[in-house]
């Protein structure tokens, strides 16, 4: 259950920021398309995204790729991150994401991984 939780709360998580991002910056954030509603559309980005992080640490164990530290551990998710919000953004007709360029993905991915960060540390506080 433990695992299920987690994965929800980072979902949420995403679907807030990639939310906020659009309301804050609506230039260069745009959600919805034809086929995504604007309403469902941060909430599937945030999805998509949270399995891309997933893939992301999938990958450092299949690769035995060993990060040591916590600047270590910051600086590949927050390359997962932003290479899987520009992966997103391009996939725009599916996913109802989109990003002006790539500039604004990686400053977003910061973001994320920060708050994606803070979740973590949370779940480590209360033992779960």
């Amino acid at each position: 259950m433990k695992h299920y939780s987690r994965f929800i709360v980072v979902w949420l998580v995403n679907s807030i920021l990639i939310y906020l991002a659009n309301s804050l910056y609506p230039s260069p954030f745009e959600l919805g398309t034809a086929t995504v509603s604007r309403a469902f559309a941060p909430f599937l980005a945030g999805l998509l995204l949270t399995i891309i992080c997933k893939l992301g640490k999938f990958l450092t164990i299949q690769l035995k790729i060993e990060l040591k530290g916590r600047y270590a551990k910051f600086a590949y998710y927050w390359l997962v991150n932003s290479a899987g919000l520009w992966i997103i953004a391009r996939l725009a007709p599916l996913s109802g994401f989109g990003v002006s360029s790539y500039y604004w993905a990686v400053a977003l991915g910061f973001f994320v991984n920060l708050a994606q960060w803070c979740v973590r540390q949370s779940f480590k506080r209360a033992g779960k």
